[in-house]
C-alpha cells in the first residue's frame, strides 16, 4: 500500500477496518492503491488520522534541545525534503493536504473513509485523557492508549452525538 500505514484487524480475509495515520505516501499514492482495494471490498471501512494542522507543525524532534526547524517529518517532506509539482505529490498524512484532496474518494467509497484530525482539544473528547491531551506528535498514534481499534476514538461529532463512518450492512455501530 505504498508506505501507508494500515493494521489489519483480521488475520486472514479482507481487511475491514483500515487505519492510516500520518502517511508518508502521497495523495497520489493513495488515490492508486487505497481506493482499488476499497472498491473491490465493499466491506472495507478506512479511518485516516491526523494531526491538527497546528501540531503537526509545531513538533518539535528532540525535547528541551530547539537546534532544528519546527515541524514533523511529514512537513519537512513536504515543505524541505521534496519539491511537490501538484497538491496530490505531498504527503497524505496532513490534514492540510487530505481535506483538501478529500475529492479523490469517489461516491461510492465516500461514506466508508473517515478522515480526523486529532489534537485539537476537543472537550468532547475530555473523558478520553490520552485524546484530549495526549496527541501531540506522530509517534504517539502508536500508543495502547490512542486505541485505533476502539469505535470511538473515531467518533465525529454532530450536536454531540458520536457519528461513525462503517460499511453498509456491516452491522457495527
Amino acid at each position: 500500500m505504498a508506505r501507508c500505514v494500515c493494521r489489519q484487524a483480521l488475520v486472514t480475509g479482507p481487511l475491514i477496518d483500515g487505519f492510516g495515520s500520518g502517511t508518508s505516501a502521497t495523495v497520489s499514492e493513495v488515490e492508486a492503491s487505497v481506493i482499488p482495494y476499497l472498491q473491490a471490498h465493499e466491506e472495507t471501512r478506512l479511518n485516516i488520522g491526523m494531526l491538527h494542522p497546528r501540531i503537526e507543525v509545531s513538533e518539535t524532534q528532540w525535547k528541551g534541545l530547539d537546534l532544528l526547524p519546527r515541524g514533523s517529518l511529514l512537513e519537512w517532506i513536504d515543505d524541505q525534503l521534496t519539491s511537490p509539482e501538484t497538491p496530490l505529490d505531498r504527503t497524505s498524512g496532513k490534514w492540510d493536504n487530505m481535506a483538501a484532496m478529500e475529492y479523490i474518494f469517489p461516491r461510492a467509497v465516500r461514506s466508508r473513509v473517515l478522515l480526523k484530525g486529532f489534537g485539537f482539544r476537543d472537550p468532547r473528547d475530555k473523558g478520553n485523557a490520552f485524546l484530549y491531551n495526549g496527541l501531540t506528535r506522530h509517534g504517539n498514534f502508536d500508543k495502547p492508549e490512542f486505541g485505533f481499534w476502539r469505535d470511538e476514538t473515531w467518533c465525529i461529532y454532530t450536536d454531540d452525538v458520536c457519528e461513525i463512518a462503517k460499511p453498509q450492512g456491516s452491522g457495527r455501530r
